[in-house]
């Protein structure tokens, strides 16, 4: 895999960026989009959905971990330099653990607080979201290629953060959406969520293309005959 960067200033060329969502919906099957909780009317309901989400990526990264200590040689060789035996790695999986779940709790108050203050703030939130959506065109995905979402505390391009994130099946509808609407850094509108922002392209589970909405950054992980086919369209890029 080799990763490669490409500036915003090429992707204002709609030749470039027509060229590079083609090569990009060739290869996945998939894209993202996130909203930070910040901009999300999160209600009573959701927020049980929330608390299960977050648990469920607590539980998955703590089996992770001690599933690849089985399986990666490498990361075990590592460990056992440091902790010397496999109850010493064992114990240190365990604090890790710990550290999640008192995180999660944290989680858990700050989306309390969030269902508090929507509660409280509807109108005012949506005033705020819809002057500043006045300001933009809407960009409004396809509702028929919607797959599902989750609550997660993950982001392919951004450190920090809750958001929930919407998936959407790469057809023939979505490549249109894409190459009518031809500007990946602009905010998204599906159903009542304006502030759909950081698409990530992905085939199955493998994330091929980041990108970073507001610092308008383009990184993609490629395979060597997908990184001789991008070269082929004559976009600048950097390692």
């Amino acid at each position: 895999m080799t990763t490669i960067f490409i500036e915003y200033k090429d992707m204002l060329s709609k030749s470039n960026c027509t060229k590079m969502i083609n090569f990009l919906v060739a290869i996945s099957n998939k894209i993202t989009y996130s909203v930070i909780l910040n901009y999300y009317y999160l209600t009573t309901e959701e927020y049980a959905n929330a608390i299960n989400d977050f648990s469920n990526e607590t539980s998955k990264e703590d089996f992770d971990r001690r599933l690849r200590f089985l399986k990666d040689v490498e990361y075990q060789d590592t460990l056992l330099k440091i902790y010397h035996t496999h109850d010493e790695v064992l114990a240190y999986f365990e604090r890790l653990y710990h550290y999640d779940l008192v995180e999660l709790e944290e989680i858990k108050e700050e989306l309390q607080l969030q269902v508090n203050f929507s509660q409280n703030n509807k109108k005012l939130k949506e005033d705020k979201i819809l002057s500043n959506i006045k300001l933009r065109t809407k960009i409004v995905i396809p509702e028929e290629n919607y797959l599902g979402s989750r609550f997660t505390y993950k982001s392919h391009c951004t450190i920090g953060g809750l958001y929930k994130e919407y998936y959407f099946k790469i057809d023939n509808n979505m490549t249109e959406y894409l190459n009518k609407k031809g500007n990946l850094i602009k905010f998204n509108t599906f159903k009542d969520i304006n502030y759909l922002e950081d698409p990530g392209f992905y085939n199955n589970d493998r994330l091929i293309c980041s990108i970073c909405s507001h610092e308008h950054t383009f990184c993609l992980i490629l395979q060597d005959s997908e990184l001789d086919d991008f070269r082929l369209l004559k976009i600048p890029f950097s390692y």
